[in-house]
């Protein structure tokens, strides 16, 4: 295989039985689909079938629309084409159990060629990409491959076998065999590593620990914690701290690697590892969820939708409560809120504060005084933001001439 030009277009030569191909880089994506397609007929008597293509997010528009062509020619219905990441974070239903939550998480996405990780801010089941970084030339899945090769070939060099790195047959068996001990080592303590007739007859009988895998690999190892702790410090810097992440998403096979999973678990001690999926499966996972749920609606051709969001985080206090966040920052719209208060003390008056919260300042946006309270009664506010903007809040705890207020807070932004 090898690339040449043909027609002013970049191709893959290769050889098919007798046959000599050129293929694009588009021809090679459609047979990609074709065959999954065939797969599909294979388990399904219909032949129309809806999917989600994942792709990493620093993919161009250009490539997108390519690759979605690709898939359209080859049959399939693209119903949406996915970042990875949420793919990822959708796998493990990061999100989607509390409307309300908000809290951050981390996904670390490592395969044959891309090394990325991202923070990501989780507010009412939205994702919000806060920082992504990619260091594909520090370490990745083809690396520590490449690593276990040399060190394989260099045994068999000592045995007295020559060197299978110099013809292209025998290393790629050797590769086959490094992958495949890769994978075993992920579950394993050692892993064989035979090969018949690898040089000029003779065979590679060897077994690969996981201790001497993680020796073999160990500047990798290391250039991978740098960059952790350089991405944590990244994440500092955007004002959020190491015990605000809360979940921890691996993606991509190379993730399986129980000592990279280590140093991700040293980093963010206090964060959920989210281990219910290979991490190999959450990315295919994630798009097959989305496909399943956007086959149930009605397919259009319509532009994206988008969603109304509260441009500043809301905060309300109590006098003997302390604060409380009431509505967090991108907080989709409408939104309400009921909030209950029991007073420890007898409470002689006081008011209800809600300010605004901006990442570098409180705003004060209303205060209500209250009646006077006894460790008997409940405080019970009603708290709406509408599409507009309008913030109303109410209590029948309120004066009894300002027991209801509202306020324009703000125009709303688009998410």
């Amino acid at each position: 295989m090898k690339v040449v030009n043909h027609d002013g277009k970049a191709a893959i030569e290769v050889k098919l039985e007798e046959k000599t191909l050129k293929l694009t880089p588009d021809e090679v994506v459609k047979h990609i689909f074709d065959y999954l397609y065939q797969i599909a007929r294979h388990y399904s008597e219909n032949d129309k079938f809806n999917c989600v293509i994942g792709l990493p997010k620093s993919t161009s528009d250009t490539k997108r629309h390519r690759i979605k062509q690709a898939a359209t020619k080859s049959g399939f219905t693209v119903l949406r084409v996915l970042s990875s990441m949420a793919a990822a974070l959708l796998s493990h239903n990061i999100g989607q159990d509390d409307p309300y939550s908000r809290f951050f998480v981390v996904c670390i996405e490592m395969g044959a060629s891309k090394f990325v990780l991202s923070l990501v801010e989780v507010t009412g089941g939205m994702y919000r990409l806060l920082l992504q970084e990619e260091h594909s030339d520090r370490c990745d899945g083809e690396r520590l491959t490449d690593a276990v090769v040399e060190a394989m070939a260099a045994d068999f060099r000592r045995q007295g076998g020559g060197d299978p790195l110099q013809a292209k047959r025998a290393k790629a068996k050797l590769r086959e065999a490094a992958e495949n001990s890769k994978h075993v080592l992920s579950t394993m303590d050692s892993a064989p590593l035979a090969i018949e007739a690898l040089v000029d007859g003779r065979d590679l009988n060897l077994r690969l620990t996981r201790s001497r895998f993680e020796i073999i690999c160990s500047d990798l190892f290391a250039a991978f914690g740098e960059v952790l702790n350089q991405f944590v410090n990244g994440i500092k810097e955007k004002g959020v701290t190491i015990g605000d992440v809360t979940h921890v998403v691996l993606a991509g096979a190379a993730m399986k690697t129980p000592k990279l999973q280590g140093l991700v678990r040293d980093c963010f001690p206090s964060a959920t590892m989210c281990g219910a999926l290979a991490p190999e499966e959450t990315a295919v996972q994630g798009c097959a969820l989305q496909a399943a749920l956007l086959s149930t609606l009605p397919v259009d051709d319509d532009p994206p939708r988008h969603l109304l969001c509260i441009p500043c985080g809301l905060r309300v206090s109590l006098e003997g409560h302390g604060a409380q966040t009431l509505l967090p920052l991108h907080m989709p719209l409408p939104a309400r809120r009921d909030l209950r208060y029991r007073p420890e003390k007898w409470l002689d008056g006081g008011r209800l504060l809600i300010e605004a919260l901006t990442t570098e300042s409180a705003v004060k946006v209303l205060e209500v005084p209250i009646e006077t309270m006894t460790t008997e009664q409940e405080l019970l506010v009603h708290i709406e933001l509408d599409e507009n903007g309008t913030l109303q809040v109410s209590s029948d705890s309120f004066l009894a001439e300002n027991r209801e207020h509202s306020i324009q807070l703000f125009q709303p932004v688009m998410s």
